[in-house]
């Protein structure tokens, strides 16, 4: 699969209302390429899915530590989910997975998160008596750039309040119930190690729920 797309970091303004057809944004070109196993019915072997791909935004910014504007706004991922073992039946769908992502944007001048990793284990319809619902756990790590911490640790001489960015890690775990047929409430809980990506800001716990409907 590819795409090219308008990259315009305006669009999120105010004045757009999340709408821009102007194109005058750089382009932004996303390519990947998968395989799916034994996704075809009657299949014996349990399903995963393995997702390789590459990032290239056009266009150019300011490096964080010189004034000199760079490109180099181009990155990698890989994608994976396999389903470990089975609840009852094939049928039902029921079973317990891992996945995990990795997404690597290596300039560091002017990524400001050259490096993102998550994984986690979710058990679809882990109850006989719940088929529907599904528990998970997940982790999340993000690496920021040391060219942009050198320049934050720039800035905080003259700026206490600014905190210059390591890494953040969160761990979550949720359960979504469904109450009904297309109605589905996902309560959570976050556990934030340096939120925002400062060691100087205190761990922060989470809650939250999320509602979603589907037709």
């Amino acid at each position: 699969m590819a795409g090219l797309y308008n990259g315009d970091p305006d669009v999120a303004l105010a004045s757009q209302h999340g709408l821009d057809f102007t194109l005058q944004g750089p382009p932004l070109g996303i390519g990947e390429i998968g395989w799916l196993r034994n996704q075809q019915p009657g299949a014996t072997a349990l399903p995963g899915n393995l997702k390789l791909g590459g990032f290239v935004l056009g266009g150019s910014v300011p490096a964080y530590t010189t004034s000199i504007s760079a490109s180099g706004r181009h990155g990698f991922y890989l994608v994976a989910d396999q389903a470990l073992a089975r609840f009852g039946d094939r049928a039902d769908g029921r079973q317990l997975g891992v996945f995990g992502s990795l997404v690597a944007a290596p300039d560091q001048a002017v990524s400001p998160m050259p490096f993102f990793f998550s994984t986690g284990v979710v058990a679809n319809g882990p109850l006989a008596s719940r088929p529907k619902d599904v528990l998970s756990l997940g982790v999340a790590y993000g690496g920021y750039s040391g060219d942009l911490r050198s320049q934050q640790q720039a800035q905080a001489l003259l700026d206490p309040a600014i905190r210059p960015q390591v890494s953040e890690l969160t761990i979550e775990l949720s359960y979504a119930i469904q109450v009904l047929p297309g109605f589905t409430l996902q309560p959570g809980v976050q556990y934030l190690i340096h939120p925002g990506g400062s060691p100087a800001t205190p761990n922060a716990l989470a809650l939250g729920v999320n509602a979603v409907v589907s037709f």
